[in-house]
């Protein structure tokens, strides 16, 4: 049996001397064992090394037949300095090292002197006003060169529809630039705030969705109109649990079936796939593979691809550093850029630079100072540049915290959709940026985020049943006029109550000075 590797996973990331990817000089291998004890033993045979014991302690030889072996003389710096999209890869997170900030305010646990860097007690750091200022969010500056909005048409009719862009090429930039043209900028704010599902697109046919959450399911329920009940979709074990079976048979048919499911639930998007799992702080880690970075890479690769070929667009979360649950909200994540290559971006990279993924959602944290979803070197310089990724990039739950409210920065960052919208805040915050500053560069950057999210949803089951001639006509269902006939009455009785309680004070007011001026009189003041 032969069993191919590709040797791009073995790769160290050198942040220091090279600052990309190396192959090390020395001597690799690969060995099979019944377990991990024993194959480590077949290694050190074929080193001829001596005194080796089993699981057990029992004295024993290894088998050095039982190992592959190749060399490197010299370090490679060139087969990875570019990606396979064909950007170079270099450091982009120097400011996320905390002695970016301060010159030796943390020492990097390293295995090579490991008791010597074992952390003893916590680092203490006071932010500097620079940091202060990343620190709230809001990072996007007009430039004065800034095009107008009025460089851009808008509300154009070219005959295109949303059907008709499931085939056209992502650098066909014609035939998108024409599709863009079509939508008001009302329409394309309309459709950035996410709340488990996006409002349509009336002008290029469309339609609205929902969208399913969570690793455990496809997310909602199929339709009683269809299906004759509206029955719960199926939940399948946490991740992790999957990841143990170490079964990329059973991985890819769990894709498939999550994927025929979110069929029948008229589910074209959920949040699932996986990340990485670094410490028990992560109170989600049952929705993340493993705590090794390349068995994410590999899983994430397996089963998503095989939910995507079903239409499925079942997008990673959360993108990167999501290493803790608790006051997770703006939590400053510090790390040297080896660790982060190596670590939690890797798992994320296997499904997307394969182009078997259109979608990803960030996280709560911040890289260093910077806000995840406001990072320009994660979401345009890593993922979109480096990766190759071609899709949407959503934001998790922006409603509360500050420093998620600066949307025209994490549009400019690069992300499409914004997690957990309830009131449209990110819709009126772009919307105000464009239109109050005649800020045609904001503009750009929200074209650009609808081609992303557009061009996702084109190669999702959001198609099915539409033809050139479709047509998405907003419906305005009655319970609707129930529920705005509700609110309309308790704001009817929250204004009475507001009334009477002023009515009630007017009058004990004048009774209060009825009382005093009796009480003046009775005294011959």
């Amino acid at each position: 049996m032969d069993v191919t590797v590709d040797r791009y996973l073995l790769a160290s990331y050198d942040y220091t001397k090279a600052k990309g990817y190396i192959l090390s000089a020395g001597d690799y291998y690969f060995t099979i064992g019944d377990n991990a004890h024993d194959a480590l033993n077949n290694v050190l045979a074929a080193e001829n090394a001596t005194g080796m014991t089993d699981f057990d302690g029992k004295p024993v030889e290894g088998d050095a037949a039982k190992t592959y072996r190749w060399s490197y003389d010299d370090v490679d710096t060139k087969t990875y300095a570019k990606s396979d999209a064909g950007e170079r890869v270099t450091n982009r997170f120097e400011d996320a090292d905390a002695n970016y900030w301060k010159d030796g305010a943390v020492t990097y646990l390293t295995r090579s002197d490991w008791k010597g860097t074992f952390p003893t007690e916590p680092v203490k750091m006071t932010a500097t006003g620079k940091m202060i200022e990343l620190l709230k969010g809001d990072l996007y500056r007009q430039s004065k060169d800034s095009k107008s909005v009025s460089d851009y048409t808008q509300g154009a009719d070219n005959g295109l529809t949303f059907v008709m862009m499931k085939d056209v090429d992502y650098n066909d930039d014609e035939t998108w630039n024409k599709y863009l043209d079509e939508i008001t900028i009302d329409e394309m704010t309309t459709q950035l705030s996410d709340l488990f599902g996006t409002a349509e697109a009336a002008s290029v046919n469309r339609p609205a969705y929902a969208a399913g959450d969570g690793t455990a399911s496809v997310g909602g329920n199929t339709y009683a109109k269809e299906y004759g009940d509206a029955r719960d979709v199926t939940l399948y074990p946490a991740t992790n649990v999957l990841a143990s079976t170490w079964d990329y048979g059973r991985m890819q048919r769990r894709g498939e079936l999550v994927g025929e499911e979110a069929l029948y639930a008229k589910t074209p998007v959920g949040w699932g796939g996986g990340n990485l799992h670094r410490t028990p702080f992560g109170g989600r880690n049952g929705e993340y593979w493993s705590e090794d970075s390349i068995m994410v890479y590999l899983d994430n690769l397996v089963e998503l691809s095989a939910a995507q070929k079903k239409g499925f667009a079942q997008g990673v979360k959360h993108v990167a550093g999501n290493d803790q649950e608790l006051y997770r909200e703006g939590l400053n994540m510090f790390f040297n850029e080896q660790a982060f290559r190596e670590g939690a971006l890797k798992g994320v990279e296997g499904i997307v630079s394969n182009e078997n993924a259109t979608a990803l959602m960030m996280s709560f944290n911040r890289l260093g100072v910077v806000w995840s979803s406001a990072s320009t070197a994660l979401t345009t310089q890593v993922i979109r540049n480096e990766w190759g990724f071609k899709g949407m990039i959503e934001t998790d739950g922006v409603a509360g915290g500050s420093y998620k409210s600066h949307f025209p920065s994490s549009l400019a960052a690069g992300v499409t959709t914004y997690c957990i919208d309830p009131g449209n805040t990110a819709a009126a915050g772009i919307k105000n940026q464009i239109e109050d500053n005649d800020d045609g560069d904001m503009l750009g950057y929200l074209r650009t985020s609808m081609k992303n999210f557009h061009y996702a949803l084109t190669r999702t089951s959001l198609i099915n049943g539409l033809d050139a001639n479709a047509k998405v006509v907003k419906v305005t269902p009655w319970w609707r006029y129930a529920i705005f006939g509700v609110d309309a009455a308790f704001a009817l009785m929250t204004l009475g109550c507001a009334y009477m309680m002023w009515r009630s004070g007017r009058r004990g007011k004048n009774a209060r000075e009825t009382v005093k001026v009796e009480s003046e009189t009775a005294t011959g003041k």
